[in-house]
């Protein structure tokens, strides 16, 4: 496989992962909530969390560098509260990870439409 090659399978693979965008973050969405309702019991916290730093890689890699660091944003805010025990639920962090979960929304339609950013 030539440098070309490999560029148009990588290319390919980014409008793919662009596409799919706006469902990955649904899902990280319904997790966190999930999350945010049983206060992370049942390991939900963890799963978001490992969500978050799933999508900000693959973003990152496919040149999604916005929504990669609100991936990572995210997924900082979800280890600060993995760090609290008991987890609130009305913890500040919570909203400010919603905030951060509808810029990532707007992201992801745009790269559906759009590609890289």
């Amino acid at each position: 496989m030539g440098l070309e090659e490999l560029r148009q399978k990588m290319a390919k693979l980014g409008r793919q992962f662009g596409a799919s965008m706006p469902d990955r973050v649904s899902e990280l969405a319904d997790l966190v909530a999930t999350a945010r309702a049983d206060r992370g019991d049942n390991g939900t916290l963890e799963t978001a969390r490992i969500k978050a730093h799933s999508m900000k890689g693959t973003a990152g890699t496919f040149g999604f560098h916005q929504a990669s660091k609100l991936a990572g944003t995210i997924e900082k805010a979800l280890v600060g509260l993995g760090e609290q025990s008991p987890i609130a639920g009305d913890d500040p962090a919570w909203e400010n990870i919603g905030q951060h979960l509808d810029e990532l929304r707007g992201l992801a339609h745009k790269a559906r439409s759009e590609g890289p950013t």
